[in-house]
């Protein structure tokens, strides 16, 4: 019951973290620091005392490895903080999951990888979105944009160029204007973007929290285990 405990600790948590970072854009230190106090007490007498140490060496190795990723991928600029500090909190409160399906017990790492492989969703609505309108409704969606064609093929699957700002909260730019007056894509939209006001006939990108995927990553993982060994298993099925 111990173990039911935690992933219920680390389920609100990460829900309550979702909905702050919708809503404000900034999750507040006391939601992981809360959840941590409460939970990782209860690891500790699960892991040290009951199961008496049997797979202390995979705790730490699980706790060692998520907080060299979470902070290397935040210092990187993958991610940001509240992203590592989700991955941290999960590591300090749940750091193993040996049921399920999966390659290894590492529950930190395999949820955030689940959360990449639900982040894939963007690139699969966006696409279809915009072969729609290139195709069917006919529009330049790239009129007076100056970039190569690669560029924009990358621009298709990530965004789309928008008409009413008001129907896209929480969107990014993603164009510039140089020096000259032209009109140039960013795939990596600054923080400040997202408070920006978005303009009409301009390219925007939805911007999901990684919180949010990382959630959905944490909730699969329990139910399902590791999507990437499912994967993996169904290769070897082939």
């Amino acid at each position: 019951m111990l173990i039911e405990l935690n992933v219920l600790i680390i389920l609100l948590t990460l829900l309550y973290a979702s909905y702050l970072d919708l809503k404000k854009r900034e999750i507040d230190d006391w939601v992981w620091i809360v959840s941590s106090i409460v939970g990782f007490p209860i690891m500790i007498y699960e892991h040290i005392i009951i199961q008496e140490a049997t797979y202390v060496y995979l705790l730490i190795i699980s706790i060692m490895l998520t907080v060299a990723l979470a902070i290397g991928f935040y210092k990187a600029g993958l991610y940001g903080g509240a992203d590592a500090k989700a991955l941290i909190t999960i590591s300090l409160v749940l750091p193993l999951m040996l049921k399920g399906v999966r390659i290894h017990p590492f529950l930190p790492i395999s949820t955030l990888l689940n959360g990449l492989i639900i982040s894939l969703v963007i690139p699969l609505v966006m696409l279809p979105l915009n072969l729609y309108k290139l195709l069917i409704k006919k529009e330049n969606l790239f009129e007076g944009i100056d970039e190569t064609t690669i560029r924009k093929v990358i621009a298709l699957l990530i965004g789309t160029k928008i008409k009413d700002p008001s129907k896209h909260k929480f969107w990014g730019a993603m164009e510039i204007r140089t020096n000259d007056g032209k009109r140039k894509l960013i795939f990596s939209p600054s923080f400040e973007s997202f408070w920006s006001p978005l303009r009409s006939g301009e390219w925007a990108t939805p911007s999901i929290p990684l919180v949010v995927f990382i959630t959905v990553g944490f909730i699969i993982d329990i139910i399902f285990g590791d999507l990437f060994s499912h994967w993996i298993n169904l290769l070897s099925l082939g």
